[in-house]
């Protein structure tokens, strides 16, 4: 077939994500950012068609010649539809809309030229796309267009812009999504990491030199090759390192970010899963849940949300019941990590999580320093008067818990990490942990949904009244 069949194509698929992407950007949007996504691919697609129909018509065009380049135009045209998927998954009627603007700006807290879109997903996981979409369009035309063609079609499209999924069947689960912020977590870790200027230890360089040497005396590895395998081991442990960073220290960003609520939402996903999985390729590295659970435990009680003392002293005597049961499901995470071990089950990954543990200092030094205070839940007294009181006074009620009465009678809307930990404490001391009997099913949903509505409802309200009090 000939070139000129290509170009038909691509053509034709260019002007099919034009005309998809105009019709997804007149979707409704909790925010403005898919639909300005939406408009910028519909302006790269018909950038594509001009090239195209002005490049064939040019005088110097030759079919036979200019193949590769028309293939390596149809690449790109096929890479810019892609995001797409992402503007359809991020309308109002898929996502918790009132979650959105909220989590934006409390992201923007610790991260504050990140721009969010968030969308679900049929698996079940939460993920965050790292690499900045407005970036990834730009390079993606910029071996075909100028920069102040690309500039054009991208219309000031926000930059440090990442996408967020979480999955689709717990879509309105909105204490699970506590885990949003181990996903904003991952952006500071990878700072983190960028940032860090890692040598290996020495004593860790030579344990993996004498591994090597046993493995060439034992006939496991030819001498000739020892070099190799030095600088092979030494790659894996440095990989399995960067994966215990990149989730432990993303969990502890969350911890510092919304305390107990990231921990119980962290848990409630543990407890779904293998605690002690072996690190390997084909889980991604993963570091072990009993682990990383351990870690975020630890965290916790060194901002003094696991201090007994201080809590009953700041509890009131109507409160008591929350603490009661606030303490029990800590003691259960405590026994949870009771049995926790380095994961030790090889060579690599023993020699690798030792490393790890060595810099955990300084990763948390470096998040705290991002949070600009050892913790953003604030002074662990207050915290847990003002999450008490929101469960107490407005959750018993059925009444959304968006205020919070300080102590000079002010009344101010309550911030997002003391409204998802009152709900939390409020679904843990009054809610049942499943449903007794299939006929108690129906019922258990509609306490389960209407917490969560609850909630939802307090994280637009209270997010409207700090925007309404800058206008004052």
């Amino acid at each position: 077939m000939k070139t000129e069949y290509l170009i038909g194509d691509c053509v034709t698929r260019a002007q099919s994500i034009s005309l998809i992407a105009e019709r997804l950007s007149n979707e409704e949007f909790p925010g403005n950012e898919p639909r300005e996504l939406a408009l910028c691919i519909k302006n790269l697609a018909w950038l594509f068609i001009q090239h195209i129909v002005e490049f064939i018509n040019s005088d110097s065009y030759d079919p036979e010649r200019d193949a590769d380049y028309l293939r390596a135009i149809d690449y790109r045209v096929k890479l810019i539809s892609e995001p797409l998927r992402y503007v359809d998954g991020a309308s109002s009627d898929k996502v918790p809309w009132s979650l959105i603007d909220p989590f934006q700006e409390f992201a923007r807290k610790i991260a504050p030229d990140v721009v969010l879109i968030l969308r679900p997903m049929w698996s079940f996981n939460y993920t965050i796309l790292l690499e900045d979409l407005t970036e990834w369009l730009y390079d993606t035309a910029k071996y075909i267009f100028t920069d102040k063609e690309i500039q054009k079609a991208l219309n000031n499209l926000d930059q440090n812009l990442h996408i967020i999924s979480f999955p689709f069947t717990d879509r309105k689960s909105v204490l699970l999504h506590s885990i949003l912020a181990h996903e904003i977590g991952h952006i500071i870790i990878k700072e983190f990491l960028d940032s860090e200027i890692s040598t290996i230890p020495e004593d860790i360089d030579s344990k993996i030199k004498s591994q090597v040497q046993k493995e060439v005396e034992d006939g496991t590895v030819l001498e000739l090759f020892a070099s190799n395998e030095t600088s092979e081991k030494l790659k894996q442990v440095s990989e399995y390192r960067k994966r215990a960073i990149e989730e432990i220290g993303s969990d502890i960003v969350g911890i510092y970010m919304l305390g107990p609520a990231a921990l119980f939402a962290y848990y409630s996903l543990a407890l779904g899963e293998e605690a002690d999985s072996t690190p390997c390729p084909e889980n991604n590295r993963y570091p072990p849940w009993r682990y990383r659970i351990y870690h975020s435990l630890e965290v916790l009680k060194s901002i003094g949300l696991v201090d007994w003392e201080t809590l009953e002293k700041n509890s009131e005597r109507k409160w008591l019941e929350y603490l009661k049961v606030y303490k029990e499901n800590i003691d259960d995470i405590e026994l949870f990590t009771s049995t926790c071990k380095r994961p030790k089950d090889d060579f690599i990954i023993e020699i690798a999580y030792d490393w790890f543990e060595r810099s955990l200092e300084e990763i948390k030094e470096y998040i705290i320093q991002r949070c600009k205070s050892k913790s953003m839940v604030g002074e662990p007294a207050i915290f847990w008067e003002n999450i008490c009181s929101l469960a107490n006074k407005r959750l018993e009620n059925d009444l959304p818990p968006n205020i919070v009465d300080d102590v000079n009678g002010y009344i101010k809307p309550s911030p997002i990490e003391a409204i998802l930990n009152s709900a939390w404490l409020f679904r843990l001391a009054k809610i049942p942990c499943f449903p007794n009997s299939t006929d108690d099913i129906e019922d258990y949903q509609n306490v389960r949904n209407k917490l969560d509505r609850l909630t939802l409802r307090a994280l637009e309200i209270s997010y409207l009244q700090r925007i309404y009090d800058t206008w004052g």
